[in-house]
C-alpha cells in the first residue's frame, strides 16, 4: 500500500490513504456505495490493526480479502439500502408534518436505533427547514 513509504509522516497519512482508496476502488470494481462503505475511517482502521496484530501494512489482496467478508455478511444487503437511502434524502428538506419514517428506519437498520431516534426527536425540537442530512447528523452525534 502506498502509505507504508510514509508512514512516519502522519500528516501526509490520509492523502495517501486516499490514494489507495481509489486505487482500491478501480482494481475491485466497487460503485459508489461500496466506496462508502469502504472509506477513509474503514481503510484506516484496517491498516491500524495490521499493524497491531503483524507489524505491516495489509497488502491490497488482504484489503480485498477483508471486503469480501463484508459483501458477504448478513448485514451488507441493508448496510447498502442504508447507503442508497440516505442518497435519496439527502439535501431534501424534511417536512415536519410527513416525515419519512420509513426511509429513516431503512437508514438506522434497527429497530434499536430506530427507537431511539424517535427519542432524539422527542427530545429535541427543530425549526425552520432543515435537510435530512442534517437532521442525522444531529442524531448520530447524540450515539458517539
Amino acid at each position: 500500500m502506498a502509505v507504508s513509504g510514509a508512514f512516519e509522516n502522519v500528516a501526509h497519512l490520509d492523502s495517501l490513504l486516499k490514494v489507495d482508496a481509489q486505487i482500491l476502488a478501480q482494481c475491485g470494481s466497487w460503485d459508489a456505495i461500496d466506496q462508502q462503505i469502504m472509506n477513509l475511517d474503514y481503510l484506516k482502521a484496517i491498516v491500524s490493526a495490521a499493524l497491531k496484530d503483524k507489524g505491516e501494512f495489509p497488502t491490497y489482496g488482504e484489503v480485498f480479502d477483508l471486503f469480501d467478508q463484508v459483501k458477504k455478511s448478513e448485514l451488507y444487503p441493508a448496510i447498502r439500502l442504508s447507503k442508497a437511502t440516505f442518497e435519496t434524502l439527502s439535501g431534501k428538506i424534511v417536512d415536519w408534518d410527513n416525515l419519512e419514517y420509513d426511509k429513516i428506519k431503512t437508514i438506522l437498520i434497527t429497530e434499536e436505533e430506530f427507537r431511539k431516534f424517535n427519542n432524539f426527536l422527542g427530545y429535541n425540537k427543530f425549526s425552520g427547514e432543515i435537510d435530512y442530512s442534517y437532521l442525522l447528523e444531529e442524531y448520530y452525534k447524540t450515539t458517539d
